[in-house]
């Protein structure tokens, strides 16, 4: 009977432990980051001006604004703050595989936009901070009621909108670099 009990102990203490260890690995896996001495908001917050688009340099072997960014992408990006008011982004995706993400300051992704065949590459959006979006005639605040299907809430009144672009190859380069920087980002006046 004693040899049976300490084999159930056993297997409980096994069991009890594996489950201990999980949930320390995980919560240590999701608490480690926030102790990061500098996240992605904080590197580009001090290179690129607030509701400006910024076209990122090229990837190298050297210090790089952000890490693990490969060599075949080249990334357009505006640092926007809607605490004042809506922010217009224009731009355009030509081709396959540009696209354009909206981040958080924390890094969350709630946004994406790819280039599609089937629409223009002409891209006008505004971005707007969460509940501003009416549909009613009335007006609220001395604003006009917003009714456009191309504005964003945002869920926090600061982020990053990226626009990624795929390198093809040398040849293009150039043509990319010239399409990042008729990307447009400022206080919309509407």
């Amino acid at each position: 009977m004693t040899t049976n009990w300490f084999g159930r102990l056993g297997v409980y203490t096994v069991l009890v432990s594996l489950v201990a260890g999980g949930l320390i690995h995980l919560s240590a896996t999701l608490v480690v980051p926030q102790f990061a001495k500098a996240s992605a908001f904080q590197r580009l917050s001090d290179g690129i001006p607030v509701n400006r688009m910024r076209v990122l340099p090229a990837a190298s072997g050297e210090a790089a604004l952000l890490p693990y960014l490969g060599p075949d992408i080249r990334l357009a990006v505006c640092r926007y703050d809607v605490g004042g008011g809506p922010v217009a982004l224009k731009f355009q995706l030509p081709h396959r595989g540009w696209a354009l993400g909206l981040y958080t300051d924390q890094g969350d992704n709630f946004y994406v936009l790819p280039a599609q065949e089937s629409r223009s590459a002409d891209i006008n959006l505004t971005l707007i901070p969460q509940g501003e979006r009416s549909f009613s005639l009335l007006t609220l605040g001395g604003r006009a009621p917003v009714l456009s299907i191309s504005q964003i809430e945002v869920p926090d009144t600061r982020g990053f909108a990226v626009i990624r672009a795929p390198v093809r190859g040398k040849a293009f380069e150039a043509e990319i670099e010239a399409q990042l920087r008729k990307a447009d980002c400022s206080v919309s006046r509407e």
